[in-house]
Parts: structure tokens; C-alpha cells; sequence
């Protein structure tokens, strides 16, 4: 590989051209590669040749949601309307590229949260 693979990324056979992934890629770090691979044949004198491969990389669901803190506290009087009243926006981000960093929210049990609903 003759050029666009700073960080060794890729490896090439140099005997049958075959480029491999010589390290873990990562789409958040590096979406796309175009690496300049060059052949050059035995004779006298050597006559090189090369082309430009596009890579892309494709994203994996391999990035978490995160919110911005771990815990958040709001108030709400007793008196709160019901219903289509807003008490809290939930805002977390997820790296993760299109579909696999597409964020749902839910509201959790709250003995899988480790909050005791008794407590007073």
C-alpha cells in the first residue's frame, strides 16, 4: 500500500495483492480510507502501476447511549397537571452512525434502577 493508510490499518500480500484489515477499525475514529496500491513487475527496468481504492467503513451497534450526568433531580407540585404536562426531557447522545445510534427512551422499573419507590 503506497499511500492513504497512515496508521497501518491494512496490510497487502505482496505476492497476491490481497489487502487485509491488519488492525481493528473503528467508524467514530475513521469513516473512510483511499488507499493508493501499487504492483510493480521484475523486469528491466521495472514498470510500476497503481490504483485508488475507496473503502468505506460501515458502522456496528458498538457504542453505548450516554446521558450527560448520571443522575438528574426535578420538582413536580402535587397539583401538576396530568397528562400532556412535560416534568423532565430526557437527552442522551450515541456515537454510533444511522440506524445503530437511534435512540429510544423508556421509563425503567425502578427496582432495576436500584431506586427504592418506598423510600420516603
Amino acid at each position: 500500500i503506497a499511500g492513504g493508510d497512515p496508521d497501518g490499518d491494512f496490510a497487502i500480500n505482496r505476492t497476491s495483492g490481497v489487502v487485509r484489515v491488519a488492525r481493528r477499525l473503528d467508524r467514530e475514529r475513521r469513516d473512510s480510507y483511499e488507499l493508493l496500491v501499487g504492483a510493480q513487475e521484475a523486469g528491466s527496468p521495472p514498470l510500476y502501476a497503481s490504483v485508488l481504492v475507496n473503502v468505506s467503513i460501515v458502522d456496528v451497534n458498538d457504542n453505548a447511549p450516554s446521558f450527560g450526568k448520571a443522575a438528574d433531580t426535578v420538582g413536580v407540585a402535587e397539583c401538576h397537571p396530568v397528562n400532556n404536562a412535560s416534568v423532565y426531557t430526557a437527552n442522551a447522545t450515541d456515537s454510533d452512525f444511522h440506524k445503530a445510534g437511534r435512540i429510544r427512551y423508556s421509563l425503567l422499573n425502578t427496582s432495576d434502577s436500584g431506586f427504592d419507590s418506598t423510600q420516603r
